[in-house]
């Protein structure tokens, strides 16, 4: 929504789906480090929810991680969509598997 302001910055490093097993897994960064905001894991192009990652202290102190693995999905995103409660967001392309 207009008049928000992102107060971090969220990068999907790797996502990947695998159709014949429902799955989708995902990794990131966020900078900077919040151990309080989750990380929102969405399908880009349906807006389904997909559930949620925590941060946890990344290699460079000042750089959250985070990791998301879902099983039993229906349909495997092709796009995907991580937000942050802080407001960043980045939306990449799901490599198949």
């Amino acid at each position: 929504p207009d008049g928000q302001v992102t107060t971090d910055t969220v990068r999907i490093a790797r996502a990947q789906g695998r159709p014949d097993k429902g799955e989708l897994k995902m990794n990131g960064v966020v900078e900077p480090f919040d151990p309080n905001a989750l990380i929102t894991i969405s399908d880009a192009d349906t807006g389904a929810v997909l559930g949620t990652a925590v941060q946890i202290v990344g290699a460079v102190p000042t750089q959250g991680e985070f990791r998301f693995r879902i099983r039993g999905l229906d349909v495997t995103p092709t796009r995907v969509r991580a937000l942050s409660d802080n407001l960043g967001e980045h939306i990449v392309d799901v490599t198949i598997r």
